[in-house]
């Protein structure tokens, strides 16, 4: 369990928080480039990132990504790499790369408003 501190709080300042939500995303690699997704809804409509999503109860993050990739893209993985967990604010995040056929093309749901083939070594030092 999480806590956070709370000057508000008569129980000692401390508030007990629940476990951090658990996420997935791949890195999905064709060629030199890697497929970002422009998100269509909150919380994060408009921003940009990799194609996955959260865990459901009994899932493991490989099975996550897997399903988010193909419910979000239309695309079914292969071989996938774990690539690193990282906590971030009120989640943990395991990213997974993989190689997508030059032949595979994504379909996107309506989660995604636009996807694009973003070349690795063209990002001009943007965090992506």
């Amino acid at each position: 369990m999480m806590f956070r501190f709370d000057p508000g709080a008569q129980d000692g300042h401390i508030l007990a928080m629940s476990e951090p939500r658990l996420a997935a995303s791949a890195a999905l690699f064709r060629g030199p480039d890697v497929l970002l997704i422009r998100r269509a809804f909150a919380p994060w409509a408009g921003h940009w990132s990799l194609p996955g999503g959260r865990l459901e109860p009994g899932e493991t993050p490989e099975d996550c990504v897997r399903r988010e990739v193909r419910e979000e893209l239309g695309l079914d993985l292969g071989a996938v790499s774990y690539v690193e967990t990282r906590a971030l604010p009120g989640f943990a995040l395991t990213v997974f790369a993989a190689r997508i056929p030059d032949t595979a093309t994504p379909h996107p749901n309506t989660e995604i408003a636009a996807w694009h083939w973003q070349a690795v070594d063209d990002t001009n030092g943007e965090t992506i």
